[in-house]
């Protein structure tokens, strides 16, 4: 069988989303040579970005990092990245409950920054290694029904389908592809929300997380080389 990503460097960015796990041990089962997590944990939304702290795990191995350090970091260590993931969630159902609206706001804002700091730093190493890479956002899933997190999701949606949009515009000139995800009701959500399933879901189902990274793979791989600035629903036909 072949392998989609042989000898392809990856780096996955995120705040403990479900996907991680199962991004990289797709990534290493289709041949990646090096799958770097970049993890920032949720309760670096309340610090400024200088202070920010995040730890990459590579090999088992986990090292501690603020930014921007982490980039000198990741300009020495890798020979090349080619494929980058970000799945980092501006906020977490938990800070909603127990903050009030205008801090969400400001976390928003913060969310977008932490993205386009990395950004910036990754095409920067991609342009220098004269790297095709693939750039792969995944959005915020509308599945939780609360108002203020659908509010949360619709503005924080909103921008990163812009920025994604912008990067492939801005960066195809390099032969880099940008493009996003949007999921749709993913199978280990702790709600319930069968009857909504049934209504709006043409498949009448929950996707599983296995659909979802089978895409995040495909924008990965050469295979969808003529593929970029694409926002791609994995959402079993759901009606909006």
């Amino acid at each position: 069988m072949k392998q989609i990503l042989k000898n392809k460097t990856a780096l996955i960015i995120g705040n403990g989303s479900k996907f991680i796990d199962a991004i990289t041990k797709q990534f290493i089962h289709q041949g990646a040579q090096a799958v770097f997590c970049l993890d920032v944990p949720n309760q670096n939304k309340r610090k400024p970005l200088t202070e920010i702290e995040a730890e990459i795990l590579q090999n088992g191995q986990l090292e501690k990092f603020k930014f921007p350090d982490i980039f000198h970091y990741i300009k020495n260590k890798f020979q090349s990245l080619d494929v980058v993931v970000n799945d980092l969630n501006c906020i977490s159902l938990k800070d909603v409950q127990a903050q009030n609206v205008k801090y969400h706001y400001k976390n928003y804002d913060l969310g977008i920054e932490i993205i386009c700091y990395c950004m910036d730093k990754i095409f920067e190493i991609m342009i220098k290694n004269k790297t095709a890479g693939s750039i792969i956002n995944i959005l915020p899933s509308f599945g939780n029904t609360k108002s203020i997190d659908k509010e949360k999701n619709i503005i924080y949606r909103g921008a990163l389908s812009s920025l994604s949009k912008h990067w492939a515009v801005t960066f195809g000139r390099n032969n880099m592809r940008v493009n996003a995800i949007s999921p749709g009701y993913i199978l280990d959500e702790s709600y319930s929300i069968e009857d909504q399933i049934n209504e709006t879901v043409y498949l009448k189902r929950c996707g599983s997380i296995n659909e979802v990274v089978n895409v995040v793979t495909f924008l990965a791989s050469e295979e969808a080389n003529y593929v970029t600035g694409s926002i791609i629903k994995v959402d079993g036909g759901k009606i909006m």
